[in-house]
């Protein structure tokens, strides 16, 4: 063992250049993967971060997975007919029928932080002679803060305010910059079904997500089925974990759960 390694160490000696040359591309080579590995797990990180500042890690929607059986299926007995063309689609509004239950029996599920209804439409801003399309949500605003953490990305006016103002809307700042509006500015809300509410900026929250500041607005629930000429109705269930890398998992035992369509 002795002899090996001293003709090992002479030969390292007597190439000292060649040597070192080899020795140190190998070094450079593994300090630019880990280097490049790392700036690209830290951009990873940036964006799962930015995507869960203010979304909920699991949203079931009003989509039956089993929907309404289909016009012949509902008779039995004598021959009716072979074929139907051009059924005519059922006005019935898409609902989470028991949201109510539903978000409960959620949170008894070990692993969920929250659950919350919500609904979510299109309208229109208006203030004074500007018009601006935003997505409209209307919220549970003391369930839906623990759902989605939009209270501390609020930077004037008060998150709470929306709960206890009958007329309330909360603005993403680059709606406001668009809109030109402050707070405690009247605003003129309409939808495409020309239901129009009078509401008052109580709080601007920018979350540093382009596509959530320039678009989305929330007021309360109440006044969004309002607006949307929807009395009454759930469009879909958000829900916060206790690890969001379950989420997939738990959308999936959800649509079994209750039938309907879930994301993560």
């Amino acid at each position: 063992m002795r002899i090996v390694l001293f003709i090992a160490l002479r030969q390292l000696w007597d190439r000292k250049l060649l040597n070192g040359i080899a020795v140190g591309g190998v070094v450079l080579g593994v300090v630019v993967l880990l280097g490049i590995k790392g700036i690209m797990n830290g951009f990873q990180q940036k964006f799962y971060n930015s995507i869960l500042k203010i979304s909920p890690h699991v949203t079931m929607f009003d989509k039956e997975l089993r929907p309404a059986p289909s016009i012949l299926s509902r008779f039995t007995g004598d021959f009716v007919a072979a074929k139907v063309s051009h059924e005519t689609p059922s006005d019935r509004q898409l609902r989470i029928k028991r949201p109510d239950e539903i978000v409960h029996a959620i949170e008894q599920v070990p692993g969920v932080v929250a659950a919350s209804g919500s609904l979510v439409g299109a309208a229109v801003l208006a203030l004074g002679s500007k018009e601006y399309s935003v997505e409209l949500r209307g919220i549970d605003p003391p369930r839906q803060r623990r759902v989605t953490p939009i209270a501390q990305y609020v930077i004037k006016g008060s998150y709470d305010a929306l709960s206890s103002s009958a007329d309330g809307i909360l603005l993403g700042s680059g709606v406001a910059d668009r809109v030109g509006a402050k707070l405690d500015d009247v605003l003129i809300c309409g939808t495409p079904r020309g239901e129009r509410l009078t509401l008052k900026v109580v709080g601007i929250f920018e979350a540093a997500v382009p596509p959530v500041d320039n678009t989305r607005v929330y007021v309360t629930l109440r006044n969004a089925q309002t607006l949307l000429g929807r009395p009454d109705t759930v469009g879909r269930v958000e829900t916060r974990l206790v690890d969001s890398d379950q989420a997939v998992e738990f959308a999936r035992r959800f649509e079994k759960m209750f039938g309907y369509d879930a994301e993560s």
